[in-house]
């Protein structure tokens, strides 16, 4: 009898002093249609432009081992493009804008296959991958702010991205910047909450950068290189309806931008809207706040403008031609904030 209820203690000790794990809890799991809608949703001109550059960086990578061969073939491509009709050049892009919408939903499904997103207590944990099975913690101490994005096609299938930013201690690269793709609005609410509290922004004003914003981007990025490619004129004048339709296309991105270039802020968190036919966002705590710039130039001085620069552990945020006034009273406050705060940073 005393041998038994010896045993039994023994064992409920045992019991007693085993750790207990915690509870994950999914928040998050896509499925084959969720990957094929992001697929469909990924930036393809972008996509578009890495490949040809990796194709432009292959040729000559080849050409050192097959110069002969190299320069023949290429001759015999520009001789064909030369010679073709526009029937033949607009077949031969939409057809290259296929292939890359076929390796962004092939890389998507690479990347994200049978992705799942949990919460532990006070961390994330993200598991993804077909090839190479990736298992992520993320402690909230750790993490320094909060990106997600949408735009035109995701905003079609109600769908963000998120990206979190967290310390780069010990952390390697890849991880760094861990992304979930496929959210819907109430996971970006869910992970606010859990990473900032209650929202405190929700009343806040909405603090937009100056005009002159959009009129110096179209200037810097629109005219002046429109300029500098007049002598292509010189070759052929159908130039000028390249040149016509960029100015034209980077006026459409900066009239976009400025509507989606602003801020809100509290005494304890800000959040900061950017893009032009994306839309991003960026919320923080301040008590994640590293550093702060402030940048004043020549010409923006002159009409009281000035543009903030804050920083934590792993990235930047920018507060874009805003009153100078207002840029200089933050800064002091954020300073003051970053040296006075006792909240844990990383």
């Amino acid at each position: 009898m005393l041998g038994n209820a010896l045993e039994t203690r023994t064992d409920k000790t045992e019991e007693e002093d085993m750790p207990v794990k915690p509870s994950e809890e999914l928040l998050l799991k896509l499925k084959i249609s969720d990957l094929l809608r992001i697929g469909i949703s990924q930036n393809h001109i972008k996509t578009a432009i890495l490949l040809f550059v990796f194709g432009i960086q292959f040729y000559y990578q080849i050409e050192d081992y097959f110069k002969e061969q190299a320069q023949k073939y290429a001759n015999e491509l520009w001789t064909f493009l030369s010679h073709s009709g526009l029937t033949i050049l607009i077949i031969l892009l939409v057809g290259f804008l296929l292939f890359s919408l076929l390796f962004s939903m092939v890389r998507t499904a690479v990347l994200f296959y049978d992705l799942r997103f949990y919460r532990i207590s006070q961390s994330y944990r993200i598991v993804s991958g077909l090839l190479t099975r990736k298992n992520l913690l993320l402690p909230f101490r750790k993490i320094q702010d909060l990106n997600w994005e949408t735009g035109p096609v995701k905003r079609l299938f109600g769908i963000y991205k998120v990206v979190i930013h967290q310390a780069s201690g010990g952390i390697t690269p890849e991880n760094k910047f861990p992304e979930v793709p496929g959210c819907l609005i109430n996971h970006i609410e869910t992970i606010r909450k859990d990473l900032f509290g209650a929202d405190q922004l929700l009343d806040q004003p909405l603090i937009y950068s100056s005009s002159y914003y959009w009129r110096r981007t179209w200037l810097r990025y629109g005219w002046i290189p429109a300029l500098l490619a007049t002598p292509l004129l010189l070759l052929n004048w159908h130039y000028v309806f390249i040149l016509i339709l960029w100015v034209v296309y980077i006026l459409i991105h900066s009239r976009l931008m400025i509507g989606k270039s602003y801020f809100q802020i509290t005494n304890q968190q800000i959040l900061v809207s950017s893009g032009a036919f994306s839309h991003r966002f960026k919320q923080m705590d301040l008590s994640k706040v590293q550093h702060v710039e402030f940048r004043q130039g020549v010409f923006i001085k002159k009409r009281g403008l000035a543009t903030l620069v804050i920083g934590n552990a792993a990235s930047t945020m920018r507060l874009p031609f805003i009153d100078a006034g207002i840029a200089r009273r933050l800064h002091d406050y954020l300073l003051y904030y970053a040296e006075t705060s006792t909240s844990e940073w990383i």
